[in-house]
């Protein structure tokens, strides 16, 4: 028996969480990391575990690819890579359920090396005034949550140069009249969860 491509599971936690696909390939794992929509890396997670029968796909070696979704996780400052911290490790720990479901298609009594009930990294608090980016004043978390959903927010980071065109761009309220919110990524995913909507 082999592996065929389309086997897969899908996984999706609802606004703001995690979303993706997993699947086997043979002798690596291969998964493609994606934050706010932008593919940062292909990353190798050993961590997931292997699937190795010797009665399946020739007994070869196969490992979890695919692609996760993780507005949560952190990008090293080069934007290049994924930070392997908390949040990382809650990613990985939210993906045994997938990673089980696949293999036990195959293998009922596999089971994920990542121990179960692996608490969540903490979530960051938001403030109750949000900083906007300049010259508009704070806006208040409760009256963000109350917002109309058919406005849209804007959100930038606080370390985002704002000699750059397209935040000198945002700055002008005559030209974009809507909310530009200054949160880290992590805020924003706090923010995304709890608005259930997406921020430009």
């Amino acid at each position: 028996q082999t592996f065929h491509p389309s086997d897969e599971v899908s996984f999706d936690e609802g606004p703001g969480g995690r979303r993706g696909c997993l699947f086997l390939t043979p002798h690596e794992s291969r998964v493609e990391m994606v934050v706010a929509g932008v593919r940062i890396t292909t990353a190798s997670l050993h961590e997931l575990g292997l699937f190795q029968q010797p009665q399946l796909a020739g007994g070869i070696a196969h490992w979890f690819s695919g692609v996760v979704c993780d507005d949560g996780l952190r990008k090293t400052a080069d934007q290049s890579d994924i930070v392997r911290d908390e949040q990382f490790e809650a990613m990985l720990h939210a993906l045994r359920g997938p990673c089980e479901t696949l293999a036990q298609r195959h293998a009922p009594t596999w089971v994920s090396p990542m121990p179960a009930g692996h608490p969540t990294a903490d979530a960051p608090d938001l403030p109750e005034l949000i900083e906007q980016l300049a010259p508009r004043s704070p806006i208040s978390l409760d009256f963000l949550l109350a917002l109309d959903p058919e406005v849209p927010l804007f959100r930038v980071t606080p370390d985002q140069p704002e000699n750059v065109p397209s935040i000198r761009a945002l700055a002008d309220p005559l030209r974009l009249p809507f909310p530009v919110l200054l949160l880290t990524d992590d805020q924003a995913a706090v923010l995304v969860e709890r608005l259930g909507r997406p921020l430009g």
